[in-house]
């Protein structure tokens, strides 16, 4: 499940992407621009990856099935990380220091069937404990699964606002987002009503017992309402059980499904898309994780758009993908590629990290192994987790060079892991 601020060729600056069973989501902010930095022309040629979790304090262990949030919460210039934890533990707030270190600042409870995360400018709280309009903090938005759609107890999803003394107030319920019985997989903060102001949209899965459809909430600072979709909200909760992938289009008469005119066939379904110029020619690209190949659709003009696929590599067991300047290019067009576990083996498949070596015109990769992810102590397979969910940090510890956070576990526990790339000097002669 994907949400983004933008399609290629169209006026509205506003989209929604939908894919595989509703549990991923990335937003592009709407003004994009294509960055104009290039990649260096000097410098290493060989590259390593390197899992420095355990120096820097991500070497923990949980099971996910959700995606992290990564935002500056200072602000100071660094990235901070909540960190999905599922149903296990409380989700921390981590934040980074300068030598690119992480310490827990804050837990987020209580515990609870999370599953998402997303994070903006939602709201404030006034010194009586009232909410009111947006104030400049970030504050984060948790999606909650319900107990598998099989409970009547309210499950609700948690709207933590940022206090100025730097702690946090639920406000889901005040604020009328709490969905108590939907069966939230993810979220994402986008400008729906291209009023400056964070709205949010939530996806869920289909309940046993309720009926809930997505939803999209409209931020009226302070206070949301709902605004119903016919074809991205109300209906799409059926839709989600079939993995379908689905175009919208923000438009005068609301969201309208667009994959037709994109060029992407209907039969392809992805568990992971993320949209960005990867070859440098202004177009956003369409990079995608099926279950058994990464692939990617190039932007190829106002007629055919993403209708060609211009590379792909075979996977065991797909799980999801992050673009990034992994290597200093000054670009982000690099790809963390997650290859997860597979019935009938003992481990996880190794990732694949991707470094763009095409052009405008031809697509290629230099392919680099990810390090294996620890074994858990577990007696049976999967013997170090599934794999789940990958989050590029960018500018890590101040490099230039992204880090690749990666949850391992998804209904087992796994060990989280933190890989960045590391340059291969060759011996002075």
């Amino acid at each position: 499940m994907i949400v983004t601020d933008s399609l290629p060729g169209r006026r509205s600056k506003r989209a929604l992407v939908l894919a595989g069973s509703c549990a991923i989501l990335i937003a592009i902010p709407a003004a994009w621009t294509p960055r104009t930095a290039a990649r260096a022309e000097t410098g290493p040629t060989a590259w390593s990856a390197t899992d420095v979790g355990g120096a820097i304090g991500l070497q923990i262990s949980s099971g996910t099935d959700g995606q992290l949030c990564a935002v500056d919460v200072d602000p100071d210039g660094m990235t901070d990380l909540v960190l999905s934890m599922h149903g296990s533990d409380p989700w921390p707030l981590l934040r980074q220091s300068p030598d690119g270190s992480f310490a827990r600042s804050y837990e987020f409870g209580p515990v609870s069937d999370y599953h998402g995360c997303t994070s903006s400018d939602f709201a404030s709280v006034n010194e009586d404990g009232t909410f009111g309009p947006p104030d400049g903090r970030v504050d984060f938005y948790f999606t909650t699964g319900a107990c598998q759609g099989k409970c009547t107890k309210p499950y609700p999803n948690r709207l933590y606002v940022q206090t100025p003394i730097g702690t946090y107030v639920d406000a889901a319920a005040a604020l009328q987002v709490d969905n108590p019985h939907g069966r939230g997989r993810d979220a994402v903060a986008v400008d729906a009503n291209a009023d400056g102001i964070s709205d949010i949209y939530v996806t869920n899965e289909p309940s046993s017992l309720f009926v809930e459809p997505n939803h999209l909430y409209i931020n009226q600072a302070p206070g949301f309402v709902e605004r119903a979709e016919p074809q991205a909200t109300g209906q799409y909760s059926s839709k989600c059980a079939a993995k379908v992938t689905y175009f919208f289009a923000n438009t005068p008469d609301g969201f309208v499904d667009v994959r037709a005119s994109l060029g992407v066939p209907s039969s392809e379904t992805y568990r992971d898309v993320a949209l960005a110029d990867v070859n440098g020619d202004g177009h956003l690209d369409l990079l995608a994780v099926r279950q058994t190949k990464f692939l990617v659709r190039l932007w190829r003009g106002p007629t055919s758009q993403y209708g060609a696929i211009s590379y792909q590599i075979p996977l065991q067991q797909g799980r999801s993908l992050a673009v990034g300047d992994l290597l200093g290019s000054g670009r982000a067009q690099d790809v963390y590629v997650v290859d997860g576990w597979k019935s009938g083996s003992l481990r996880q498949a190794t990732d694949q990290i991707l470094q763009w070596t095409g052009s405008a015109t031809t697509t290629s990769f230099a392919k680099y192994v990810a390090p294996q992810a620890l074994d858990t102590g577990r007696t049976t397979a999967p013997l170090n987790g599934e794999g789940d969910q990958v989050t590029i940090v960018p500018n890590w510890a101040g490099t230039g060079r992204g880090l690749a956070v990666i949850s391992n576990g998804l209904y087992v526990k796994g060990t989280y892991q933190a890989v960045t790339m590391e340059p291969v000097l060759s011996p002075t002669p």
